[in-house]
């Protein structure tokens, strides 16, 4: 426990000292005792520092310059001032006041009592306090540092640091977005991840160093892990409202702090170099270098890709080289590594498993082939926190199933055909198994009859929209989604079926043909898909 003014005045070298003033602030701690002869010691004042002094280089103005050490003991964070009055006399009432509507502690000292007598007896305890702490601090450190060569790890970091407070704590990866909470049981009223992503973020981004924040019910000291100077993760400790942490509590914390650093670094470093094996063997298989098949595996098991068959997306950052330009290198990859993290923050809390490599600009995922019916809302997830975090868009193609590690490059073919396509018809998510006939499109060496057949089709129509600032073509375009169907045609375009049937005839007169034909909608429609793929 810390040694305080209290303590001080129960020593039996201290019996005949009396507190005169400042008693609300006995509890304030004393670490370090100076003496003062000098008329201003102000600017040498130390937090928990107990001043000692004979009065006498103020003796000519003692009113006012005790009623300035005071205010400056206060300010400075010190323990308080023992004083003799042999050569000041009386203590003026003004100070007195001052000193107890500051809580400053103030004791006087018998004008007999030599200070030899009075700074050694305080020093014996103040010393053996920090001996206490020193010892304190170097069995945390064995505790950490057997814990480290041991085991290791942020849950176990967590683990020993709640077993020493006996308090709830809390440890944050801000580069993984993992969150670890002691005691393990659930001491928020909600789910962790969803405050991860909420609350928690938006309190704790603008921590640099320590502050005291409250998380749902309860209120956390929450310190800022570094390296190389940029914030890392965090810490959090329990506190009570009004109540510090003690010295034995920052030590733990002290320690702590380093051992986390050590271990988000170690992570920092590991998962740069799975990174780059993860693009390595990417690239080996798009380039064809690889022409075993069990080489593959070997390599993809070995990196703990996900196991076949599996579903690839690739997702693209829209206009990122313009937007990168503007920025610093490391804003760029702070940029990469939030969609890398949302990426695999969303998939977890959809259940699903996630192997993601960053490509330059783009984003390869791959999935478990159960999860086809949960992408949708997975990147939709992520365009979403992404935009609103940045303001940037994502583009996102998917392919078809992919059963064995060698078809991944024409999965990736397949993706990259789904992105060209999302672009040309400005949709976001594209599944290249919807849009077969686009895809032969774009790979066509020759659009020039393609061309032809969708100014030939459809091409009238066009001119007399532009012309007549009219709206047919649209209409014919949900007419065709209907499959001819006029009722649900009319409902879906908000018309009286009169009003439907007027357009429908217009249509046909511009274009000479007869809409009732299965045929001729098959053909229309074929033409208004491929219009905004060549142009």
């Amino acid at each position: 426990m810390a040694f305080t003014i209290e303590d001080a005045l129960k020593l039996k070298a201290l019996e005949d000292c009396k507190l005169i003033a400042g008693a609300k602030g006995t509890g304030r701690k004393i670490t370090c005792i100076d003496t003062m002869e000098i008329p201003d010691i102000t600017p040498w004042l130390k937090k928990n520092e107990l001043l000692v002094t004979t009065g006498y280089s103020i003796k000519d103005n003692e009113s006012e310059a005790l009623c300035k050490i005071v205010e400056c003991l206060k300010k400075a964070g010190s323990a308080g001032m023992m004083i003799k009055t042999r050569f000041i006399g009386e203590l003026p009432d003004k100070f007195i006041e001052l000193a107890d509507e500051l809580g400053v502690p103030v004791i006087h000292i018998p004008d007999d009592m030599p200070f030899i007598v009075l700074i050694n007896a305080l020093m014996k305890v103040v010393v053996n306090e920090q001996n206490k702490l020193l010892d304190y601090s170097e069995k945390v450190r064995k505790k950490f540092f057997e814990m480290e060569i041991s085991e290791g790890g942020l849950r176990n970091i967590g683990g020993m640091m709640y077993e020493l407070l006996r308090r709830p704590v809390l440890l944050i990866d801000n580069y993984d977005k993992d969150i670890f909470v002691f005691p393990s049981t659930d001491i928020f009223s909600s789910d962790i991840t969803d405050y991860y992503s909420t609350t928690i973020t938006n309190l704790i981004r603008d921590i640099d160093g320590a502050a005291v924040k409250q998380i749902g019910e309860m209120r956390f000291y929450i310190k800022a892990i570094k390296i190389h100077n940029e914030v890392c993760g965090y810490l959090a400790v329990s506190v009570l409202a009004g109540v510090s942490l003690d010295e034995e509590d920052m030590v733990v914390i002290e320690h702590t702090e380093t051992i986390m650093a050590l271990e988000l670094s170690n992570r920092e470093t590991s998962y740069h170099k799975h990174s780059i094996m993860d693009t390595n063997l990417f690239t080996d298989i798009i380039m064809g270098n690889i022409k075993s098949s069990s080489e593959v595996e070997i390599r993809a098991n070995y990196l703990k890709w996900q196991k076949m068959p599996v579903i690839m997306a690739v997702i693209d950052i829209n206009g990122f080289g313009e937007f990168a330009e503007k920025k610093r290198e490391k804003e760029n990859l702070f940029i990469k590594h939030e969609i890398f993290s949302a990426i695999r923050t969303h998939a977890g809390s959809l259940k699903l498993e996630c192997t993601i490599i960053n490509e330059s600009d783009n984003f390869i995922c791959m999935l478990p082939k159960n999860g086809y019916g949960k992408l949708s809302e997975l990147f939709s997830g992520v365009r979403k926190y992404i935009y609103s975090k940045f303001g940037l868009n994502l583009n996102v193609g998917v392919s078809g199933v992919i059963n064995n590690y060698t078809d991944i490059a024409k999965a990736y073919k397949d993706a990259e055909d789904a992105l060209k396509i999302g672009k040309a018809l400005g949709e976001e998510i594209v599944f290249i198994e919807k849009y077969c006939l686009e895809q032969a499109v774009i790979n066509s060496s020759d659009r020039t009859y393609l061309k032809s057949f969708v100014r030939g089709s459809i091409g009238k129509l066009e001119d007399y929209d532009r012309e007549n600032e009219t709206e047919l073509l649209k209409t014919l375009h949900v007419l065709i989604n209907n499959m001819g169907i006029r009722t649900k045609t009319a409902e879906q375009l908000f018309l009286h079926r009169n009003t439907l049937a007027y357009r429908i005839k217009k249509i046909e007169q511009i274009l000479e043909c007869d809409l009732s034909k299965e045929e001729k909608l098959l053909d229309l429609g074929i033409a208004i898909r491929l219009s905004k793929l060549i142009g």
